[in-house]
């Protein structure tokens, strides 16, 4: 994860310049002077940039780099790209040292979260029986978990520092993982 931050740093820009600003949108008041004057640019902007480049080089130097801005969008892109991780935020399932959570508990979270966001829905038909009806994810590639022995294997992909465990009673698990709080009030 470390690495991922040093090498993979996003920064999010939420302004816009316009000439004509709608502040509701985040945009402010362009000064018309960057575009059109460079006397200006070259008088006034670039020696301060320069300025400015200097002085943050000398504490990049002495400091390192603060990746913690770009956390948050890290997180905002990873959530976009996989329903599990944004299950596991939402139920507070993450790595904990010396924690060990069982495929079968993931699953009955994990099933529960389908069924709240709608992506599973489970009917009664006439006979009785149980019918489940899935609906897929808006990327092809982020394929819905329909059962508990594909739990392990993607849950895995996702935390890979986590490890594959056999727990009492052949049940299969994980260690290196935990809910944050009881499953009960997960």
């Amino acid at each position: 994860m470390g690495a991922i931050k040093s090498r993979y740093a996003v920064i999010s820009f939420e302004k816009t310049f316009k000439d004509d600003p709608d502040p509701g949108r985040n945009e402010m008041k362009a000064d018309p002077r960057f575009k059109y004057d460079e006397d200006f640019l070259r008088q006034e902007v670039c020696p301060s940039l320069l300025n400015k480049m200097i002085s943050t080089l000398q504490d990049l130097v002495l400091n390192g780099i603060d990746y913690s801005c770009t956390e948050k969008i890290l997180l905002e892109i990873q959530s976009e790209n996989s329903h599990l991780f944004r299950f596991a935020q939402d139920v507070g399932l993450s790595y904990i040292e010396n924690g060990t959570v069982s495929a079968k508990d993931i699953w009955k979270c994990l099933e529960i979260w389908y069924m709240d966001n709608e992506t599973l829905i489970i009917e009664i038909d006439n006979s009785g029986k149980e019918q489940r009806k899935w609906v897929d994810q808006p990327k092809p590639s982020d394929k819905n978990v329909k059962g508990p022995n594909q739990v392990i294997g993607r849950f895995l992909e996702l935390f890979p520092k986590a490890k594959r465990v056999n727990l009492p009673n052949n049940v299969q698990g994980i260690s290196g993982l935990g809910f944050w709080g009881s499953a009960a009030e997960v």
